[in-house]
């Protein structure tokens, strides 16, 4: 686990990205060695809902698939 304090600043983070990015909603989580340290969803998982966001919904990523590709198959170097 994490502490509170460390939560709670998670979570203003992760809310202030979806709030400055204008999207709908987000899910993050941190893992460490496999195991899910904290996680939290924010905002909503699909417009006209209250649902929030949990690590079962999937988000379209639309073009930047082909960057976050490139991009680990360069570590992978």
């Amino acid at each position: 686990m994490i502490r509170d304090s460390t939560a709670a600043l998670l979570r203003r983070t992760v809310l202030g990205r979806q709030r400055s990015g204008r999207v709908p909603g987000v899910h993050a989580s941190l893992v460490r060695g496999g195991e899910v340290l904290w996680e939290a969803g924010v905002g909503t998982a699909e417009v006209g809902t209250d649902r929030p966001p949990t690590a079962d919904d999937q988000f379209l990523v639309a073009s930047n698939t082909k960057t976050f590709v490139a991009t680990m198959v360069l570590q992978l170097r």
